[in-house]
Parts: C-alpha cells; sequence; structure tokens
C-alpha cells in the first residue's frame, strides 16, 4: 500500500467509489475539480498495486486553521484501518508546523471508521449537532415579510451575530456546508459583502437574522446562521431561506441545530427532520499542542 497525490487522471475511479456513498448524493463529484486545483491542500490517495482504494483531503480553511474531509473507501476493498492511515499520514505532515491554531473534521456520528482511530489520536469532540433537513417545494408561492432586508449596517450586522445564543452553543464555530469555520470577523463580511442574510429590522432594531449559503451539494442550500425573538420572526426569516433556494432551484434546506429547545421545537414543527437520530454532527479537534508527538 503506497498513499500519492490524487491527479485529474485519477477522477473516473474517485467517482466510482463515491458513486454509492450518501444513497448516491455524495458532494465529492462537486468538488473534485476544485480539490485538484487547491495548491495548499493534500489530496491523496491510497494505492494498493497502483489501484486507488481509498482517498481523502486536508484543506487550509485559513493559513493556520486546517480541515480534513472527504475521507471515502472502496467498500468492496478489505483493507482495514484505514482511517488511521489517513490520520497518521496528516497529522505527521502537520507535525512540522509550529503555527497551526486549529486542525479539525466533522463527520456523522455512526461514522466509526474514521472516530475510533481519531480519538485514539488525540482528537477531541469539540461540538455536537442536529442535523436537520426540509424538503422543500419550488412551486411554492413565497411571499417576504416587509421588515425582512439586508440593507443594515455591517456593524448592527455583526453586534448581533457575535452577540447572539445560536453562535454561543456553537462555541463561536459556524457552518458553510460540512465545514466548519470559526466565526471571524472575515466570515462575517463575506456573508455581508455577498448579502447572503436576511434581517428582520423594527424601528433600526434587528429582531432576528438568518446567513445562508449556496454550498456545493448538488441540492442542498445551507443555513449557517438562525436567531430570532420569537417564532413569528423565525418563520419569516425562514421564508427569506426558502426564497433563496428557490432562486437557486435547490430542493433541500440544511440547519444545524446545537443544544438549543426553543429553536429544536421550532425546527421540528416547521417540517425540518433528522437523517436518523438528534446529535448526528459531530466536530472533533486536535490539541494543536499535541501534534509534536506525531
Amino acid at each position: 500500500m503506497k498513499l500519492r497525490k490524487i491527479t485529474p487522471e485519477h477522477k473516473e475511479r474517485v467517482l466510482q467509489i463515491s458513486k454509492d456513498i450518501w444513497e448516491g448524493d455524495d458532494y465529492v463529484p462537486e468538488i473534485f475539480d476544485n480539490w485538484i486545483a487547491d495548491p495548499y491542500g493534500e489530496f491523496v490517495g491510497l494505492f494498493v498495486e497502483n489501484q486507488l482504494i481509498a482517498f481523502g483531503k486536508m484543506t487550509y480553511l485559513t493559513p493556520t486553521d486546517v480541515w480534513l474531509e472527504g475521507l471515502r473507501k472502496d467498500q468492496s476493498a478489505e483493507i482495514k484501518g484505514v482511517g488511521k492511515i489517513f490520520t497518521e499520514y496528516y497529522l505527521n505532515l502537520l507535525s512540522q508546523r509550529h503555527d497551526l491554531t486549529s486542525v479539525r473534521f466533522a463527520t456523522y456520528f455512526e461514522n466509526y471508521g474514521s472516530i475510533i482511530p481519531a480519538e485514539r489520536a488525540g482528537f477531541r469532540r469539540i461540538l455536537t449537532c442536529s442535523l436537520k433537513n426540509l424538503e422543500l417545494d419550488r412551486k411554492e408561492q413565497l411571499e417576504i415579510n416587509r421588515n425582512i432586508t439586508n440593507e443594515i449596517s455591517y456593524e448592527k450586522f455583526k453586534s448581533y451575530i457575535f452577540s447572539s445564543s445560536y453562535l454561543e452553543k456553537c462555541k463561536t464555530l459556524s457552518s458553510k456546508g460540512w465545514v466548519i469555520y470559526n466565526a471571524t470577523e472575515l466570515l462575517l463580511a463575506e456573508f455581508y459583502t455577498k448579502k447572503r442574510f436576511g434581517a428582520w429590522v423594527e424601528d433600526g432594531i434587528i429582531k432576528g437574522l438568518i446567513l445562508f449559503c449556496n454550498v456545493y451539494y448538488s441540492d442542498s442550500f445551507w443555513i449557517s446562521f438562525i436567531e430570532a425573538e420569537n417564532d413569528l420572526v423565525r418563520d419569516s426569516l425562514l421564508m427569506s431561506a426558502k426564497k433563496a433556494a428557490q432562486k437557486r432551484q435547490k430542493n433541500v434546506l440544511q440547519l444545524l441545530v446545537p443544544e438549543d429547545n426553543v429553536l429544536m421545537d421550532w425546527v421540528e414543527k416547521t417540517g425540518f427532520a433528522s437523517w436518523e437520530r438528534n446529535n448526528d454532527f459531530i466536530v472533533f479537534e486536535l490539541p494543536v499542542e499535541s501534534l509534536k508527538n506525531h
């Protein structure tokens, strides 16, 4: 067995491995070309006698924040310990760096092939959320409340998010699909300048706000943040997200729900559902000081 970089010539084999993941709805085909073009990350495969049997991706979200993702294995291959092989490879590589601020990944609760070797290597669970999905009707007639706007000052926008209970319960982390970022001013500025948000404003005061992003998953539209004073405001913010999803011809809204009974009750009342259970989305982090041991 040997690890080496994935190249464009491996695309067909990568897609073959991915085709049965998530019931044929894996995001890897959508992101393959971007991963190949990434000059800083590591897109590597595990080869047995020149046959690709597994692959994974290491991405720099910032120059000092590392994200591990996309670990996939040919389900017909009898090779054991693939998760351990990739974990050790990445951590040995990262041990040469002395300026890193985070090394993280997220996974589904039953992905033991990733979870077990990661925890043995020192990764810790830092956040557990419930991934909720809402099927959309593209033909639904949607009326946006007149209080919803994206014409607010950046200072009010930023202040509202940084003081929110949602962000606090998400440990000051923000999601863009299955990739988790530190909720920095730079990240918020991206949402703001691209107008990927809706705010309920009354008399100049923000009563609720939603962030959304058009992630690379072909069928999904992602809600990255939602905070509101009451269900009426939440319902209106959700309507604005549905409208934005319709414009992009998406069929599903997805949202991470931290431990928050009020938000969970509203989410379930509005039709969002989990695939299998609540608390199914787990974020792991490796204490960077432990890299010296690898």
